[in-house]
């Protein structure tokens, strides 16, 4: 018998896993302080990660790696990427929309104020490329579909705190009136379409174990926007973004039964190498 414990017990999406451990016969759930178990799931950033590997002949799983927001925050992610690039000595933006990660700029104040009282102490300046970001705005990044751009919250989700626009000032304004970072990325604007013209984006589920083996989930989720793509309408969000939660329900619905059927999930996976 294995044990887990839930870390997240408002979570809808780990009150689910937990139902099909449990329905599998071989799971029992424990209180979420229990100290000695087999999985633990939780948000990455409550998971106390130190408690963790001590309970001697117990491997003990959880579902984030430690750090793991290196690359699931947008702007964590783009300055990895940047990093590992200069690294590398190749260029990003050669495979990823050029990205720039802007913060308020009442931030950017608060930072320079606690220099100049010496109480910014060991922790860095926070990263701003706003002016690069104009360069790279007023010149169109060389590109030939105009200069549109995307504004995303580091932490946003379910398609807030988003502005699509070819304004640089109304983009940087928006910034300036966030309470987090964002990346301002390059708007793809001739994007692959599904029949009926409507945007769509896949996600795939991969699991990373402790050995360091990769496995691929066999099916995944399709998302659609529940109108057509119309890039000449940058406010019409239901047209722009696939997030489940802004899209018309009736149109969406009947567009995912369309595209994925009624087939029940398997539950079997498939183990893949880099």
């Amino acid at each position: 018998m294995y044990t887990f414990v839930n870390r997240d017990e408002s979570s809808s999406v780990y009150g689910a896993v937990a139902e099909l451990l449990v329905a599998r016969g071989d799971w029992r759930g424990l209180p979420r302080d229990s100290a000695r178990f087999h999985l633990m799931l939780g948000e990455r950033n409550k998971l106390p990660f130190g408690r963790l590997g001590h309970e001697p002949g117990l491997v003990q799983l959880v579902n984030y790696y430690r750090g793991s927001g290196s690359i699931c925050r947008k702007t964590s992610m783009v300055r990895t990427v940047q990093s590992y690039s200069a690294a590398a000595g190749s260029n990003p933006f050669l495979w990823m929309p050029p990205s720039f990660v802007v913060c308020p700029s009442r931030f950017l104040a608060e930072d320079d104020g606690k220099a100049a009282r010496g109480r910014l102490g060991l922790k860095p300046r926070r990263k701003d490329e706003r002016s690069e970001f104009r360069t790279a705005a007023a010149s169109g990044n060389g590109r030939e579909n105009g200069s549109v751009w995307i504004a995303k919250a580091s932490a946003g989700a379910k398609g807030e705190d988003i502005l699509i626009s070819s304004d640089c000032e109304a983009l940087l304004e928006f910034v300036d009136r966030g309470k987090q970072s964002h990346v301002l990325q390059k708007y793809i604007e001739d994007p692959l379409l599904l029949t009926g013209s409507r945007k769509f984006d896949m996600r795939m589920w991969v699991l990373l174990d402790h050995q360091y083996s990769i496995w691929l989930f066999r099916e995944g989720v399709l998302r659609t926007s529940s109108d057509p793509y119309n890039p000449d309408d940058l406010q019409d969000l239901t047209s722009h973004l696939t997030n489940h939660c802004l899209q018309n329900p009736p149109s969406s619905a009947l567009l995912f039964v369309a595209l994925l059927g009624c087939n029940p999930p398997r539950q079997t996976s498939t183990p893949c190498s880099m």
